[in-house]
């Protein structure tokens, strides 16, 4: 893996959202317009996936530049594990959706999420960092897959302990990204204000306005 595609890739996702609100939300949001004929793919090559995790925090610049070197020198390995992080994220996208829509997913859907969930907890350990006791895993930043343990329990924390009714999926209808509505009164609708949010108002304000030309003029009262 060449330095300059890994530049490219942690300047490219200067510009992605982490509008999920939450890790493993921001994980799932790695594909723009999901299932469309504008979907677009963030995860490309691993150093895209190096240039998300620098992005949400997982890895810093020199961490992500250490583990290009050990992806150049286990290129199967690293290839491998990029088609890996796109299934977890499918798979979290599953089961995430059937959460909002009120439904359960798959029972297959459970068993591949317990199985990464067994594996990603295999290496787990909790350690004393500034005060606080933290998740060894996160920083585990000399392993190819440092995504899967955070991601992991990211996802297990916001199913067990999360506010299910504050899961949310972008009004926009093709958009499909996910996101914690943190809102006071439980209200955002879109992934993005700027972005779905304008689209769909500048929308609204368009249908409104074809329609009231196409209405005739009310006629005033005759005496």
């Amino acid at each position: 893996m060449h330095r300059q595609t890994l530049i490219q890739a942690i300047e490219r996702f200067r510009g992605f959202g982490l509008d999920g609100g939450q890790l493993a939300l921001d994980f799932t949001n790695t594909v723009d317009w999901r299932n469309t004929e504008k979907e677009h793919e963030w995860l490309e090559g691993y150093a895209d996936l190096l240039g998300w995790g620098v992005r949400v925090g997982l890895l810093t610049a020199e961490s992500a530049g250490e583990l290009s070197q050990t992806a150049k020198a286990r290129k199967p390995e690293a290839e491998a594990l990029l088609l890996r992080a796109r299934e977890l994220r499918e798979l979290l996208f599953r089961i995430f959706e059937g959460v909002i829509e009120g439904r359960p997913a798959a029972a297959e859907n459970w068993r591949q999420f317990n199985q990464e969930m067994q594996s990603a907890m295999g290496s787990a350990a909790i350690e004393a960092q500034d005060g606080e006791y933290v998740w060894s895993f996160a920083r585990q930043t000399n392993r190819l897959d440092f995504f899967r343990g955070p991601v992991l329990k990211a996802a297990a924390d916001l199913l067990v302990g999360g506010d299910h009714s504050r899961l949310k999926r972008c009004s926009t209808p093709d958009c499909q990204w996910l996101f914690v509505d943190t809102s006071k009164n439980n209200s955002r609708r879109w992934c993005d204000m700027q972005s779905c949010g304008n689209r769909a108002k500048a929308k609204r304000y368009y249908q409104k306005a074809r329609q009231s030309r196409g209405k005739p003029e009310r006629q005033g009262n005759t005496p």
